[in-house]
């Protein structure tokens, strides 16, 4: 049995707190003889004077000190100021303030008030709690605010960055914690650093497969998606020092995935795939777990649930949740904003005739298939039948990850 050296991040935080006020001076407490530290390598409590700024981030990428994106290893705690976030598809991409803000990114300054986009490091938020709880998207309320966090930094959206956050103080107050604790190994199965150390997979080529297949186990630092309608799942796992994501991956022994209850943040989770390099990220794909921590007893769900719109609509999902079941859904199609034949999903409105609509987001046609230009076209006043999931994409309701079941014009 191998036993994982990584601490969790929250005995770490609660070091640098015991001592950041002097740490000179305080003598180190006494072992708490209660405490089970057995197996935990504990390391020196860090003083608040090594949290980096952004001007130390900044005079990193100045003097080559700073890691290539997916290059970092060593974790830092950074304090700054929110000021904004690296938005893609927004002109400017750094983006100033909320307006045009990104859900997956922010940008820090020393200074709250700073605009200078020459001033500012970026910080990745990977799908889970640091991102529902960061983002400006669905809290413009967090601009301008103090943000202590712990992570790896490295080059990131072209500048200096924290990625991989482990933990994050929001004006003071804790917004999650990733609990790495001890990961028990069985014979055969890979950390995720002794994963991406493998000669193949670190020399894997751009759109290149293996043949063999692997198995590395970790824990879910966060779940992109649960894909019902195809039983499968996206999620990132660590061992508290790398990331992967995981992607498509089947359920345990190659079952579907039926609630999206049975994968969770904090499970323990062992992937069995090939291993793919998507345009320069590795991930294991198209595999399924061998084994989990998740307790969740799949035998309860009993199928889609029957819901009008006006139920899905009063769900009260969170800002950026998403059901963990899926719902059978019936209205008639007042809206058609995309039928594509290139890509085979839909995206369209329907209604129930007393006022209340509900967007279909990239919906598959009948039996989950591709839609197809020999399919009836798909017009206003039809009327479908979905079985999709629910979410809250930041104050619109739409059905996602789902089929049209019935169509009728």
């Amino acid at each position: 049995m191998k036993m994982n050296k990584i601490f969790s991040a929250l005995m770490l935080i609660g070091a640098v707190i015991a001592t950041a006020c002097d740490p000179i001076n305080n003598p180190p407490l006494p072992p708490d003889p209660d405490k089970d530290t057995t197996g935990i390598n504990k390391p020196e409590p860090k003083p608040e004077s090594d949290t980096l700024t952004v001007a130390d981030i900044l005079k990193m990428k100045e003097d080559g000190t700073l890691p290539a994106k997916d290059a970092g290893t060593e974790k830092k705690w950074v304090k700054a100021y929110i000021v904004g976030s690296y938005n893609f598809d927004a002109d400017p991409k750094f983006v100033i303030g909320t307006a045009n803000a990104s859900g997956t990114s922010l940008l820090l300054a020393d200074d709250p008030e700073s605009t200078d986009t020459y001033k500012v490091a970026s910080v990745k938020l990977s799908a889970g709690k640091f991102r529902d709880a960061l983002n400006l998207v669905a809290h413009p309320e967090n601009y301008k605010k103090e943000l202590k966090l712990y992570g790896i930094v490295e080059a990131y959206c072209g500048i200096g960055g924290i990625v991989n956050i482990e933990e994050a103080y929001l004006d003071g107050e804790n917004v999650g914690t990733i609990e790495v604790g001890e990961i028990d190994y069985q014979d055969g199965e890979l950390s995720v650093s002794d994963f991406l150390a493998v000669e193949e997979i670190k020399n894997l080529a751009s759109g290149a497969t293996t043949e063999t297949e692997y198995v590395v186990r970790g824990i879910v630092q966060s779940v992109v998606k649960v894909d019902l309608s195809y039983g499968n799942a996206q999620f990132y796992i660590t061992d508290g020092e790398k990331e992967l994501l995981c992607y498509n991956i089947a359920g345990v022994n190659k079952e579907k995935f039926v609630s999206a209850k049975q994968l969770e943040v904090g499970d323990i989770v062992t992937v069995k795939s090939v291993v793919t390099n998507y345009s320069g990220t590795i991930e294991p794909k198209g595999g399924y777990l061998t084994r989990t921590t998740n307790t969740f007893d799949p035998s309860t769900v009993e199928g889609p649930k029957e819901a009008t719109i006006a139920e899905i609509l009063a769900l009260g999902l969170a800002d950026g949740a998403t059901s963990a079941e899926q719902y059978k859904v019936s209205g008639m199609i007042a809206k058609v904003t995309e039928a594509s034949t290139d890509y085979g999903n839909l995206t369209f409105d329907i209604e129930d005739g007393n006022g209340n609509t509900l967007t279909c987001y990239r919906v598959y046609y009948l039996d989950n298939k591709k839609y197809t230009a020999t399919d009836p076209a798909l017009e206003v006043g039809d009327n479908v039948t979905l079985i999709a999931q629910v979410k809250n994409h930041y104050g619109t309701i739409e059905l996602v990850q789902g089929y049209v079941s019935a169509h009728t014009k």
